[in-house]
């Protein structure tokens, strides 16, 4: 049986490090570059995503009204990105403009990747990586309202139908096992949005994160998260979210920690809670509609892959608290959201 990955950044991080018996400089920064380029949004958002047969695609765009003109002089935040159902991570962030009719384009100079691993020996590994070019890439964008929770946008040449964030928040069924899955898989996404812009996840090279100060890393929408890794004797990997924004719609706050040894090997824990946004009220401040826990203290490790236990998910719903369930940790590389976000077309 093999043994998936986490959706957690911290258990491939733990692993990442437990392997090295030295330091590998290779993947360090040169010096004077930055670890985080990501500029932040500013102002409004909205989140807005589609489930394909392969993925998850999110795009992140800075106003709550996705139509809405916006100037070249004055352009807003931009991400577009995927998370396949392996957990291959993809993320393009810069900004985007709007002509009056819907058409603009969309451009960035970062892209960050991450492709899954589990065949070479972590010391080997790619790993996150992040790809910076001189002169931005410039997309054509073209958005289309259909109604308040969908859009239809063209983007790379694809015209495809988006769902807005609250929209799916809304459509999660917190009375069931089934619907449990899509809360821990939607919560989920915005931590492997921000994971594949930690340059080495998912390698050796993730020694250069043995810091004397934690390593500070920056929301797309808000605040930010660090990360820490022990020593490579004793690769203990902790992550504190801070009022954590990558997608509007999902805060998260708390402690994820491994305790691994020089093998991998070793118990998870830590709690994060999250507050999930529905569609605003009357077209006003959105509805904090599901707040909740996710606690890691039943999964053990095995070679810095999830390998046994289960997560513990605790949603209190808007008329109140709800049932606390068991999520397998064999889910924790699957997130595939087509039960929550069907696929449609266009």
């Amino acid at each position: 049986m093999t043994n998936p990955r986490t959706t957690t950044h911290a258990l491939l991080l733990a692993a990442s490090v437990a392997v090295l018996a030295g330091c590998e400089t290779g993947g360090l920064f040169p010096l004077g570059a930055k670890r985080d380029t990501l500029v932040p949004c500013t102002g409004e958002t909205s989140t807005w995503l589609r489930s394909t047969a392969e993925r998850t695609e999110f795009i992140v765009l800075g106003s709550t009204n996705p139509t809405a003109q916006q100037s070249l002089e004055n352009p807003k935040c931009f991400a577009f990105g995927w998370v396949a159902h392996n957990s291959d991570t993809h993320m393009e962030a810069g900004s985007y403009w709007l002509a009056s009719g819907g058409t603009g384009e969309a451009f960035y100079n970062d892209t960050y990747d991450f492709r899954y691993n589990d065949s070479s020996a972590i010391i080997s590994r790619t790993g996150a990586y992040r790809t910076t070019t001189p002169a931005p890439a410039i997309v054509p964008l073209t958005i289309q309202a259909i109604d308040a929770r969908h859009v239809d946008i063209t983007y790379q040449g694809e015209r495809h139908r988006y769902r807005a964030m609250g929209d799916v928040v809304e459509a999660i069924d917190l009375d069931s096992q089934q619907g449990a899955e899509d809360l821990f898989r939607l919560v989920n996404l915005p931590l492997f949005a921000s994971q594949v812009r930690v340059n080495g996840f998912g390698s050796g090279r993730m020694t250069q994160y043995i810091l004397s100060e934690p390593a500070v890393f920056r929301g797309l929408i808000a605040n930010d998260y660090t990360l820490q890794v022990q020593s490579a004797l004793s690769p203990h990997t902790t992550f504190v979210y801070r009022q954590f924004r990558d997608m509007s719609g999902i805060t998260i706050d708390g402690t994820q920690r491994t305790l691994v040894n020089a093998q991998g090997d070793g118990p998870m824990d830590g709690t994060i809670s999250y507050v999930l946004e529905g569609m605003p009220l009357g077209g006003g401040v959105p509805n904090p509609l599901i707040r909740g826990s996710l606690t890691y203290d039943d999964i053990t490790i095995d070679f810095g892959v999830a390998a046994g236990g289960t997560f513990s998910i605790d949603p209190d719903g808007a008329v109140g608290p709800r049932t606390a369930y068991a999520i397998p940790y064999t889910l924790a590389t699957n997130v595939d959201l087509r039960a929550l976000i069907p696929v449609v077309t266009p």
